[in-house]
């Protein structure tokens, strides 16, 4: 075939070239519809990446359906940055405070004194027995069931 007249490509044969050399399936490449004879032609095949970043594979084709090389890629576009969620911070852990034992609120029994007198002396006494806990601390003289009368 003389030089300069058109040869029509067949897409398909040269997308299964490209593809066993390298080429993604499926990339949607823009094939002319015919080279001259002799001549070669550069194919652009665009594509966009999982991550959202653009390219281009090319390829050089021949008129007898040949490649010259391997597809080569080159990106276009570079990924979006990605927005990550601010981070979260977190109060820092603290002991709970301590808190200071228990104290009853009310004096269960009156003061121990040493004597009945003592007790007297400082506004205590009369004290039952089977009633008050102060009746066992004093000797009921009288043995009548009241101590510090």
């Amino acid at each position: 075939m003389p030089t300069g007249q058109d040869v029509a490509l067949n897409s398909w044969l040269v997308q299964a070239a490209a593809q066993e050399a390298g080429l993604p399936p499926n990339a949607a490449c823009a094939y002319p519809a015919a080279i001259s004879f002799g001549q070669t032609a550069t194919i652009s095949c665009p594509i966009v990446n999982l991550d959202a970043s653009q390219g281009s594979w090319t390829f050089v084709v021949t008129s007898d359906h040949l490649l010259q090389a391997a597809p080569t890629y080159i990106e276009t576009a570079a990924a979006p940055p990605t927005t990550q969620p601010p981070p979260t911070t977190q109060p820092p852990i603290t002991a709970p405070p301590t808190l200071p034992p228990i104290q009853p609120a009310v004096q269960l029994t009156d003061p121990h004194f040493g004597t009945c007198r003592e007790a007297k002396a400082n506004g205590y006494g009369h004290y039952r027995s089977g009633q008050d806990p102060e009746y066992e601390w004093y000797r009921d003289a009288d043995s009548d069931g009241v101590v510090c009368e």
